[in-house]
């Protein structure tokens, strides 16, 4: 069951939501009560954990998130004060620390491993781009140079077009494409 937070919007919390608060750990929330200290009355939101109730100022929110989850399994409650809050940020702490070191080591073997090196664009390059009906943006001019560059070089590639829908990541990827089977290469 994996599970994200986002920034709590006090507008869409309902009474039963999970939350999430960095030093207590997942709670349920049951309401926002108006709270006067000091004269000044203020609107507190009322977490509900296994052993107690906390109250957070709405317009502090800060430190809170609403839980959310893949799936329909429902998120342990947590204890106020208890250590397992804590072990619970420790063991994912370890496991992003993990996660980031084996990257480093992905990254730092492919900067050793050779890769294919395409050769820079022929005239079959050349016209098919210039058949393009559209003028690229500069965006994909950008993108191109920087595909072809790295197609280029002597190295696996890692590279991700990504943008919305209609804004010619196509059109860049057919350019890289172009280049893969005018080399000799398949692309799938």
């Amino acid at each position: 069951n994996k599970s994200t937070s986002s920034r709590i919007n006090i507008n869409k919390v309902r009474p039963g939501d999970y939350i999430v608060h960095k030093n207590h750990g997942i709670g349920r929330f049951l309401k926002i009560e108006k709270i006067n200290i000091t004269g000044e009355s203020r609107d507190y939101l009322v977490i509900q954990y296994l052993d107690g109730k906390i109250s957070v100022a709405a317009d502090q929110l800060g430190s809170i998130n609403k839980y959310r989850a893949s799936g329909s399994l429902k998120p342990k409650v947590n204890r106020l004060g208890g250590t397992e809050w804590e072990r619970v940020k420790d063991r994912n702490k370890k496991a992003i620390n993990k996660i980031a070191v084996d990257l480093l080591k992905l990254y730092a073997q492919r900067e050793r491993q050779e890769g294919y090196a395409y050769p820079p664009d022929g005239p079959w390059q050349i016209e098919l781009e210039d058949s393009f009906p559209h003028q690229p943006t500069p965006d994909q001019i950008k993108a191109v140079k920087d595909i072809k560059i790295d197609m280029e070089l002597d190295k696996p590639m890692d590279r991700l077009i990504c943008g919305d829908v209609g804004y010619g990541k196509t059109e860049v990827a057919l350019r890289a494409i172009f280049k893969a089977i005018t080399a000799g290469k398949q692309v799938i």
